[in-house]
């Protein structure tokens, strides 16, 4: 069993963060202190080492409202001023929201310093502050902001304060969800550098910052920021690139974001680094730790945390609250009351929640239970609301039945927003107790998102008529899948200035609604003329096959008919749209209707457009016309399977109509894995050294096993070649050709550059760079081919949707290519050009660990299917070049080892007596005539390594 260790001192920890910044703020006193206390600094550091290894405190208070005056807490935040809970507070489950302070009569000491406080599960709003220059003083520790409540759909929002000159939250490591909002701050420096994106993990990501201080926007502003700020060493920066080049990343005039390696692994939110000495956390940390390689040391946890200890999952008999920590069920029980008895949270399933999980319902004889459902499950959810945000959307994730009317009016903020998230929202919906309107919603393509709704009773009625209105949404194509078997009870249905909605398509839901008898070309509701006029309403179908002997690691081939123009004017047709994504399995229902977003960056199918005139052929020279097109680009990666379809792009007119084709599946050839991850490279003892290490980020096969080979190296060797100053490519370019395996080859790189990001959008570079806009109008604009800060010129409706979401929480309350980064101790993995390997007799490893012994001094291979190996047989106190390539199955066609291995140094273990001299060899001789003696003794059987003198 663990030991839990106790928590450390807080009044300790605040003393030594507080000298550690008189330190820095004030570099000669500190010079001062390190000549004239070293008595006094030494015995502190013993005290922090003493502390290092104990559980970092966690004092948890709820949701703060300060406004009006710093120290005034709003009434639901549970009193009127701010208490010590909330000033000690390390982790405020909730949200924090400083506002509308605007006393003159103010000062900066005002505001409360919330020293302790590392993580905010909820969002962060500052919003009309005076007085307030600096986020530093109040947040110095803040790591975390959990967006598990969003403010329409950020959770980092700095809005129109006109005294902050920057942010300077310099340990903020991780938002968990949701964007970053920075706007109209008049005298704001220091943000628009930061690197947000390397700061976000979730799905909603928008990051919009602006320049208030050089677009002067209101009155007061300074003249121009240089964001530059003054570091000891700016190898320890991150830096962002914009169109003047690039930029240090600066939270203030002496601070910089730090660049940490273990913040991001292969993507991914990673452990951070170590407060004493930099390495990687634990890994069960997110946001970094006091030290390293221990659960109880994270700042925070990736799953969850339990008695100061961070732990993938719960024990059994206890429940997460939060998604964040364990409690008990007794804990869960007065969760309801804690939090002002307006939620009730029940624990089910290992959960404390107030919604029942999967397959449960609430016990109507005690609101605090969940029961098993009697049949199909159904969870009821008060309606009567309009979703405006997908942080609102999210409100409606589990609900089956919505207790009111329903109305979705998304006419913003979508562009960030995958589609798929649309049906993972509103797609168990089965009932609206009320009516059902669509409005105003520009990245909606089709309704396919309420795949479950099968009926809407229409007890209250939009405009006391209708049950159904579907009006002004631009780019909506398509109603409800065919499979619902959608009723209305009671009310009409109408559809207004859809435009690219297809008479048709109406039609069709009509007689399915058992309706068609209500519909007439002068029907108003249901007009057909406001309806499709847009739209290319007549279609058509073609056959569409995968060329075979044209499928590559990074690209396919696709072929089909060439469309037939004779009968129409051929000058209105413009080309094709290849549609394509990558998918788990070929199934055939699926859709290309599903998960769909006029908004390309969203949208979950890529587009390639393929001109008219392009790539035209005739199989063996004669028969019809086919069109063969290729795609090839960085969204294709090896051995994944794709599919794709083609529709015809055609301008619209009399008697056009639109030809789309099948849906066909492809799988691209295998390629050049990446290099596995060493993880651990450790000696055991004299004799064995432990190795560990991840699978290849991008396998691009099927990996079946890896290649381990060991060396030793003589410290003379090493002292020869590795003493002098030289950079690590020099370093691994000896090393290959001294051990004769790399002579002759270029390096070769085989993990894909990384991609340029906007700040705007995160998009990639490739996305930002290609000269088209969205395929439809009224949702996206195009993205800047460099874009670092958003645009000014922010769409009207956009910016009232914010105001009035912020609003509606305040005012109604319900260095250089060569720099190299920081080294981080031994434990750095590096990789190391070399040949491909060919390896046959792979043995297959039933233990995680496998063990192979050697006495052999030259190169040792050895094949091993798991992802540990310990070696044993090896010399004492000797250093080993150790190397780990990973192979795919050599079964399969065009199989690959990685050019590149993972490689590491590691020294065996000493003895501790190898180095005694016999006594019994050690000869004195009096040299004759002099006074001189001569000591004489034979050298150690076995030293530790190679003695050159006494």
């Amino acid at each position: 069993m663990t030991r839990r260790r106790k928590h450390r001192d807080v009044t300790s920890y605040s003393e030594f963060d507080s000298l550690s910044r008189f330190s820095r703020r004030n570099p000669s006193r500190s010079r001062f202190l390190n000549d004239n206390n070293i008595t006094f600094i030494s015995a502190l550091v013993l005290l922090l080492c003493a502390q290092s290894s104990e559980a970092l405190p966690e004092q948890r208070c709820g949701t703060l409202d300060i406004r009006n005056h710093p120290n005034q807490g709003y009434k639901l935040a549970g009193h009127k001023s701010v208490s010590s809970t909330h000033v000690n507070c390390s982790v405020l489950e909730g949200s924090m929201v400083l506002s509308l302070i605007q006393n003159s009569n103010v000062t900066e000491a005002d505001f409360p310093t919330f020293h302790y406080l590392r993580e905010i599960t909820g969002s962060l709003l500052i919003f009309h502050v005076r007085k307030l220059t600096t986020l530093s003083r109040i947040f110095p520790n803040l790591r975390i902001i959990g967006g598990q409540n969003l403010i329409q759909h950020f959770s980092l929002i700095i809005y129109q304060n006109e005294d902050l000159v920057d942010i300077g939250l310099s340990k903020l490591r991780l938002i968990r969800n949701g964007g970053v909002r920075i706007a109209e701050n008049n005298k704001m420096c220091y943000s628009r550098y930061i690197d947000w994106k390397h700061l976000m993990a979730g799905p909603l990501n928008d990051i919009l910052v602006d320049d208030a201080v050089e677009i002067g926007v209101g009155e007061g502003k300074i003249l121009s920021c240089t964001d530059d700020c003054e570091v000891e060493d700016e190898s320890k920066c991150r830096r962002v690139s914009h169109l003047r080049g690039e930029q240090l990343s600066c939270w203030n005039k002496f601070t910089c974001q730090e660049d940490c390696p273990f913040d991001r692994i292969n993507g991914s939110i990673g452990p951070g680094c170590a407060e004493s000495n930099g390495a990687r956390c634990h890994d069960q940390c997110v946001a970094g730790c006091t030290v390293p390689d221990d659960e109880t040391a994270c700042y925070g946890c990736l799953h969850y945390n339990h008695d100061g200890a961070c732990i993938e999952k719960c024990p059994a008999h206890l429940f997460v609250y939060l998604n964040r920590r364990c409690i008990t069920e007794a804990e869960c029980d007065a969760m309801s009351t804690l939090r002002g008895g307006k939620d009730v949270y029940k624990p089910a399933n290992g959960v404390c929640s107030t919604i029942c999980p999967e397959g449960l319902e609430e016990d109507p004889l005690n609101k605090k239970r969940c029961r098993k459902c009697e049949g199909e499950c159904v969870r009821k959810c008060p309606g009567n609301i309009t979703i405006e945000s997908m942080s609102k959307a999210m409100q409606l994730k589990h609900c089956s039945v919505i207790e009111g009317y329903l109305e979705i009016e998304m006419r913003v903020g979508m562009s960030t927003v995958a589609a798929s998230q649309l049906t993972d929202v509103f797609g168990k919906i089965t009932t609206i107790d009320g009516y059902f309107v669509v409005r105003l919603s520009p990245s909606f393509v089709n309704l396919h998102m309420f795949r479950s709704l099968t009926r809407i009773t229409g007890r209250s009625l939009y405009r006391d008529k209708y049950a159904l209105s579907i009006f002004e949404n631009s780019n909506l194509q398509k109603l409800f899948s065919p499979e619902n078997r959608l009723t209305i009870d009671n009310g009409s249905v109408q559809f207004q200035n859809n435009r690219m909605l297809c008479y048709f398509r109406i039609r069709e839901l009509m007689i399915r609604l058992g309706r068609e008898n209500e519909m007439s070309e002068e029907d108003q509701n249901l007009s057909y003329y406001s309806n499709g006029d847009k739209a290319i309403c007549e279609e058509s179908s073609f056959n569409l096959t995968v060329v075979d002997s044209a499928v590559s690691q990074t690209a396919f081939t696709l072929r089909w008919p060439a469309l037939n123009t004779s009968d129409i004017d051929h000058r209105k047709f413009l080309g094709y749209d290849i549609l394509y994504k990558e998918v788990a399995w070929e199934d055939p229902n699926l859709s290309i209707d599903d998960d769909r977003s006029s908004c390309q960056d969203t949208d979950s199918w890529y587009y390639h457009f393929e001109g008219v005139n392009d790539n035209i052929e005739r199989i063996n020279g004669t028969g019809p016309e086919y069109v063969t097109a290729m795609i090839g680009n960085n969204h294709i990666k090896p051995h994944t399977l794709y599919a794709a379809y083609v529709t015809t792009k055609m301008v619209r007119h009399q008697g056009a109509r639109n030809a789309v084709s099948n849906i066909a599946f492809v799988r691209t050839r295998f390629a050049v894995p990446d290099p596995p991850r060493i993880t651990k490279a450790e000696a055991l003892g004299t004799e064995e050294i432990l190795l560990e290490w991840d699978p290849p980020a991008q396998p691009n096969g099927d990996i079946s096993h890896y290649v381990v080979s060991w060396r030793a190296m003589s410290d003379a060797y090493m002292n020869q070649h590795m003493g002098a100053a030289v950079c690590h490519d020099d370093i691994s370019r000896t090393l290959d050709l001294s051990l004769g395996i790399a002579k002759g080859l270029r390096e070769q790189t085989t993990t894909p550059a990384p991609r340029a990001v906007s700040v705007l959008m995160g998009e990639s570079a490739e996305t930002q760079q290609t000269d088209t806009c969205p395929r439809y109008e009224g949702c996206c604009k195009c993205t800047p081919k460099q874009a670092v800060h958003a645009e000014v010129d922010e769409s009207v409706e956009s910016q009232t949707a914010f105001e009035n979401a912020v609003h509606n929480v305040v005012f109604v309350q319900k260095r250089e290519l060569t720099r190299q980064r920081r080294a981080i101790a031994t434990a750095d993995s590096r990789t190391k050009n070399d040949f491909s390997v060919k390896t046959d007799d792979v043995k297959e490893n039933e233990n995680v660990t496998n063990v192979f012994e050697s006495l052999k001094s030259d190169t040792i291979t050895e094949n091993v299917t798991a992802t540990s190996f310990t070696i044993k047989g090896l010399k004492h106190y000797t250093r080993y070049f150790i190397q780990v390539t990973v192979c795919q199955d050599p079964t399969a066609p065009e199989t690959h080892c990685s050019t590149k291995r993972a490689w590491q140094y590691v020294r065996t273990k000493s003895i501790a007596d190898a180095d005694r001299v016999d006594n019994a060899t050690i000869n004195v001789d009096v040299l004759n005539g002099t006074s001189d003696i001569r000591i004489t003794w034979d050298n150690p059987l076995y030293p530790n390594g190679t003695h050159n003198s006494l």
